[in-house]
């Protein structure tokens, strides 16, 4: 286990004494824990939706991509086929 020291500014660290004093946790440490757990855990979710926004958007471009070549490849069906209709007239 990692151990860090830290220095806090007087209302952050009189709110976190409040918060032991209250019995909502059992040490400071707790509390730094907690808040530090959540941290980490609301970043991974937002960093996990950022990469789903981007996947969603690449693969909106490959099917544009796709759609593209297609579109491509029907015209140019077309044209042989109106070509061939021309010539036997």
């Amino acid at each position: 286990m990692k151990s860090l020291s830290i220095d806090l500014p007087d209302s952050l660290a009189k709110a976190i004494e409040s918060y032991v004093k209250a019995g909502l946790f059992r040490s400071e440490m707790d509390v730094l824990l907690a808040a530090i757990s959540e941290f980490v855990r609301r970043n991974k979710i937002d960093l996990m939706e950022r990469f789903a926004h981007e996947d969603i958007e690449w693969a909106k471009r490959e099917a544009r991509k796709t759609n593209e070549t297609q579109d491509k490849t029907q015209n140019e069906t077309q044209d042989k086929t109106q070509d061939k209709t021309r010539k036997a007239t």
